[in-house]
């Protein structure tokens, strides 16, 4: 009976595993050396089981026959059937290897409807145990808590579930991959503690329901989205739009690509610490609040399209290093960049607009803080704004407290409220030479601030005074305890309102004579001891002298005036010390005020000394236009009480106040005549340019190609001289006259400069159609085939002429009644409208030297348009010479670059050099690839030449190895997978040509290429991939590349099904991987200890005993495995070896009794 048996089972065994011949089947026990399935082992093992059985007693054999019957099932009796039907069974023992892809749902286990409940479209619990889930049309909604710990490992969703809810996947943590579909709504932990590793983002997902809660130090939120802490891979479908708030925060996303269709990141979309590199879209227009709080950043590149960062939106990313922010930027949110540690210096692009505070209230302790853009960014030491912003806003770096450096373009004309407030750590501050105005508390508290320049622009102050506890004034510069040394600049006419303000360490102060008027609160609160007001103040501020420290004052103006709300200026000098002096007029109005607090302070009058003698500076003055300048004057004696008085001969070139403050308002010279006194003298004031103001009568003009027209221009001052320029002169070119020639179709902008000064003005010239000056008849068509849209004018010339016949080929035709032909004169003027086939075999009579032929189609459907065939003048008779009988210069070689290569060889008639396009016209012949190209001159008989000749030249490839220009330019991956065939990183290849267009390179066409040390992973050799130029290119170019393990998932695994044995350690079968280059080797290549697991939930026996394992479980080494039973049997890459990961497939323990009746059925 056994050895029955043992034939059968040899004869069926060689079924199951699919192996077809002997030679087969020792190689598969020589590569897997997993089983040894020799008829002498069958022999022992069946010899065993017959042992085995004739011990059983009555009751074990019908246990054993109640086992059998119970895995009897539908699958048990498919794989019978396998056993006689090879191909079948191949379909049954698929390998299951990791996929983002599982369209073929034909490999994939459902779930009967029977094992969802749903409840008017919304599946509110899943009662199955399979671990591929297909989600039935018609369901909309995925209730909460739905597959709460379930075992699924795959979920794919129908197109009708719109929605997932909160903790509908909760601690699924055998999760793998979910297929989100068309969802529009995920619940906030919809898949909290799954194993979920990555995930794609559908186009549809509008809202996430994030659950937000508040840290109790901060107020900031921290968000959950809808996502586990293990994923960390995420992509986006093409054509979302906006990210979603907090979608894959708190996740372990490492590295994020934007698609560029999105414009918004809404709030807390990657607060993931996690995340180290993000590529920012130049769709996106706004970056919301908490967008990237908390990431592992180093470098973010703000595009340009970017306009608004919401609050906190790169919060305390402690590893940033590196911000780009968007040359758009209108507005940044408070905190936006708040505790970016290790960032150390950033740029503010002009477009900035606004920069929001975030203020932090804490209730419990009342505690108020102003967090600005920048706030605790420790180690942002250097600030610098773009050139042409003209307003920091408010804000910007409120209490940036490492800031050191700070770099204003003069283009600043205002500084907002409190833009360095608190910058603590400021020691060096250059105010812009254009400043006009400067907010409250600006830069109060920069107590390293000593010194200080003020520009003479100057003229508004921000600040305000207010009544909260003390009352107190916000100046510019508050609290800067360190500032000791101020220049006023010559020229400054207004101390502006609590410019200096609560600055104690200021001791001394000049002001100078320009200054005509002293804010109020200007100078109060600071260290001055001594003050001298001059004559040219006329108004003096409330508040403005509260100066607790003043020794001495000296006003010596008689018409200074105190604009206090006290009409008695008590509050003037209640903040004086008891010894205060005061020099004033006794006839001045200052002194009419302050003679009733004489009994508190010390008055000595100023005693009128009359003016002897003044003198200028120098013998004559030069000024720059629309600036000014300060007439300086020496009057003797020093201390003189007059006055000067100052008059300009020509207001329309220089004005002059009564501060001698001249400002020069038109080129040329000025007599200003000055009186002291009773002492008359003048001086010449002469203006010169500096910045002139350039207008076009037009911004905008169109031209047809050929035109030529004058742009009219105005200047400020009159008769600027003007530099020309067009930025495309492929397109239109202006002379030094301000002449704009139109070239060819497109457009281009005309600018007008001042040759002298800064003023510039700009014209668009749009240059509507392309112009074409023939001087070789043969050119004298259009394309044959011409455009959609066409509008080309062509213009051929017979000097001398007094008319010309011209007469067009039989082929000449346009598309009828759609589009046109113009034959038109020298002056523009239509001789002729033609359409269709109206010019064939034609000739028309044009007066005049010169005939113009304009081609205008509509936007579809051409024809083959026109030729000219011959230009005659009837009334000329010439004699011409021939161009063979002329010296042509030889020409170089050149490189191949690409484009069409155009040579001009130098032609002589004698020792006359002739000129090309006149004597003769150009053409080229093979003149683009490597090889030889010629130049073909044409005599033009018009002009004394006839007949052709050819003059040839070398065109050689680019040489790759020497790389001009970095125009041919590779990119090499930097890993290629490991192939039996010699691994190949990705390669692709682009040249640069000379206009600047790129063009992709053909592998065997354009290069070769060759490698070297590419089969071995690990190998001490470095792979080389060598680029060989070919064809137009020559040279070679090597680059080093790293070979990496062939991942497992992508070989072919088979196991063969077995006989069911109850024994323990019985269950091993033969298992064989392969690829496209034949077998894998165990040891070799992967590891030759297989593991062996339960694919579903399982009772065996173990010493007798009736044990339940769970799907996933490893089989025990006592485990007697009932019949039936489905094995997963997975094989791993053997470590520093040619492949990586891991490949599993299952296999079956079939009973003895269901394969006889599978074979004498």
């Amino acid at each position: 009976m056994v050895k029955v048996l043992k034939k059968c089972l040899a004869i069926t065994l060689c079924s199951v595993i699919f192996i077809e011949s002997p030679t087969q089947f020792v190689m598969a026990q020589e590569v897997m050396g997993v089983v040894d399935q020799t008829d002498e082992s069958l022999g022992r093992e069946f010899d065993d089981i017959e042992k085995a059985t004739i011990q059983k007693d009555d009751s074990e054999k019908n246990e054993a026959i109640s086992n059998l019957e119970k895995h009897d099932t539908k699958e048990d009796k498919d794989g019978i059937d396998a056993i006689t039907n090879t191909s079948d069974e191949k379909e049954e023992n698929t390998s299951e290897i990791d996929s983002e892809d599982k369209s073929n749902s034909e490999d994939v286990d459902g779930a009967d409807d029977g094992d969802f409940e749903i409840n008017n479209g919304v599946l509110t619990k899943y009662k199955g145990d399979d671990k591929d889930v297909f989600i039935p049309e018609g369901v909309t909604k995925i209730g909460g808590g739905c597959f709460f710990q379930s075992n699924i490992e795959k979920v794919f969703l129908s197109d009708s579930v719109k929605e997932i809810e909160s903790f509908a996947f909760n601690d699924c943590n055998k999760l793998e991959h979910v297929d989100l579909n068309k969802v529009e709504r995920l619940g906030g932990d919809a898949f909290y503690a799954c194993s979920l590793s990555k995930i794609k983002i559908p186009k549809t997902l509008r809202h996430v329901d994030c659950e937000s809660m508040y840290y109790p130090s901060t107020g900031h939120p921290y968000t959950h989205g809808g996502f586990n802490y293990g994923l960390e891979e995420v992509t986006f479908e093409e054509g979302i739009t906006t990210i979603p708030e907090g979608v894959l925060s708190f996740t372990g996303v490492r590295s994020v690509k934007i698609p560029d269709t999105v414009t918004e990141i809404q709030r807390g979309a990657f607060c993931c610490s996690s995340l180290t590199e993000v590529e920012l879209p130049e769709s996106l227009k706004k970056i919301d609040s908490y967008a990237f709080r908390q990431c592992n950043l180093k470098e973010i590149i703000i595009p340009d399209s970017v306009t608004s960062i919401g609050e906190f939106a790169f919060q305390e990313c402690k590893n940033l290093e590196k911000i780009r922010i968007s040359k758009n930027i209108k507005e940044i949110g408070g905190g936006a960049f708040f505790a970016c540690n290790k960032l150390d210096n950033v740029s503010i692009p002009k477009s900035l607009e606004k920069a929001h505070v975030f203020i932090r209230d804490d209730d419990s302790s009342f505690y108020y803080d102003n967090l600005s853009p920048f706030s605790e960014c420790k180690n942002l030491k250097n600030v610098s704004f773009e050139e042409g912003i003209s307003v920091i806003p408010d804000n910007i770096f409120l209490y940036c407290t490492g800031i050191e450096n700070v770099t204003i373009p003069n283009s600043v004309t205002i500084i907002g409220d409190s833009a360095f407030s608190g910058c603590t750590n400021i020691k060096q501050l250059i105010l812009p030479e254009n400043l006009y105005e400067i907010g409250g508390d600006a830069f109060s508290r920069c107590k390293k601030i000593e010194d200080i320049k003020i520009p003479n622009t100057l003229t508004v102050s921000g600040a305000k005074f207010h009544r909260w506890g003390d009352t107190y004034v916000d100046g510019p510069f508050r609290g800067c305890s360190g500032l000791k040394n101020i220049v006023l600049e010559e020229g400054l006419k207004t101390i502006p309102y609590g410019l200096f303000y609560g600055c104690n360490s200021i001791k001394e102060i000049k002001i100078p004579d320009t200054v005509t008027e002293i804010g109020p609160y200007a100078f109060e609160g600071t260290g001055i001891e001594n003050l001298e007001i001059s004559a040219y103040v006329k108004k003096i501020g409330e508040n403005a002298l509260r100066i607790s420290s003043l020794k001495t004052l000296t006003v010596r103006g008689k018409e200074t005036v105190y604009d206090g709300n006290n009409p008695d200026y008590d509050d003037v000098f209640q903040f004086f010390p008891n010894d205060t002096t005061i020099y004033a007029y006794r006839d001045s109005i200052f002194f009419e005020k302050i003679k009733d607090q004489l009994d508190y302070y010390k008055f000595i009058p100023l005693e009128y000394v009359a003016a002897k003698d003044f003198c200028f500076e120098s013998d004559k003055e030069v000024i720059k236009y629309n600036q000014s300048k300060k007439m300086r004057i020496e009057i003797t004696p020093v201390g003189c009480s007059d006055v000067p008085f100052f008059k300009s001969s020509n207001e329309s070139v220089v004005k002059i106040d009564s501060n001698g403050v001249m400002t020069g308002v038109g080129l040329g010279t000025a007599i200003i005549k000055v009186k002291v006194g009773k002492i008359v003298k003048s001086i010449n004031v002469t203006v010169v340019n500096d910045v002139a103001e350039i207008k076009f009568e037009k911004n905008e003009i169109s031209l047809d190609g050929g035109d030529d027209i004058a742009l009219k221009a105005t200047t400020n001052p009159k008769n600027v001289k003007l530099i020309w320029k067009s930025d495309n002169p492929l397109v239109a070119t202006v002379d030094e006259n301000g002449i704009v020639h139109a070239i060819s179709k497109g457009s281009a902008k005309i600018i007008a400069k001042a040759a002298e000064g800064k003023g510039t003005a700009e014209c668009k010239v749009n240059v509507v159609s392309n112009y074409y000056q023939i001087s070789n008849l043969d050119d004298f068509q259009s394309a044959h085939g011409y455009g959609d849209e066409s509008n080309d004018i062509w213009e051929y010339s017979l000097p001398d002429s007094r008319r010309l016949l011209v007469t067009f080929s039989h082929e000449s035709e346009v598309e009828e009644e759609f589009d046109y032909l113009y034959v038109e004169d020298v002056d523009k003027n239509i001789v002729g409208t033609y359409t269709g086939k109206e010019l064939a075999d034609k000739t028309i009579e044009v007066p005049g030297n010169v005939v113009r032929v304009r081609l205008v189609s509509d936007e579809s459907g051409t024809s083959y348009g026109f030729k000219v065939v011959s230009v005659v003048d009837p009334d000329a008779k010439q004699t011409c010479k021939s161009i063979m009988d002329l010296t042509v210069e030889d020409v170089n070689d050149y490189q191949y670059m690409g484009t069409d290569i155009t040579p001009i060889p130098a032609v002589k008639d004698g020792k006359t050099i002739l000129e090309a396009e006149k004597h003769y016209s150009l053409s080229y012949e093979s003149n683009k690839n490597v090889g030889t190209g010629y130049v073909i001159i044409s005599g033009n008989p018009e002009n004394g030449y006839t007949d052709s000749r050819k003059v040839s030249f070398n065109i050689l490839p680019f040489d790759i190895s020497t790389n001009v220009g970095e125009r041919f330019i590779v990119k090499c991956s930097k890993e290629a997978e490991f192939d039996e065939a010699g691994a190949k990183p990705k390669v692709t290849v682009t040249f640069k040509n000379a206009d600047g267009t790129m063009v992709n390179l053909k592998e065997e066409t354009d290069y070769i290429l060759s490698y070297k040390n590419n089969t071995v992973v690990g190998s001490k050799e470095t792979p080389i991939v060598t680029v060989e130029g070919k064809g137009n290119y020559s040279g070679k170019r090597s680059f080093e590349y790293t070979i990496i393990g062939k991942s497992l998932s992508k070989v072919r695994i088979t196991a063969s099904n077995r006989i069911h044995v109850s024994l323990p350690n019985s269950y091993k079968t033969v298992v064989v991987l392969s690829d496209e280059h034949g077998y894998l080797l165990p040891g070799r290549d992967y590891e030759r200890a297989l593991q062996y697991t339960y694919e579903n939930n399982t009772n065996v026996k173990v010493a007798g005993k009736t044990v339940k394992r769970n799907a996933g479980d490893a089989i025990g080494a006592k485990d007697v495995i009932p019949a039936g039973t489905l094995i997963r049997v997975k094989a791993i890459a053997k470590k520093q070896g040619k492949y990586t990961g891991s490949v599993s497939t299952t296999y079956r323990l079939y009973s003895i009794q269901s394969i006889f009746e599978g074979i004498f059925k």
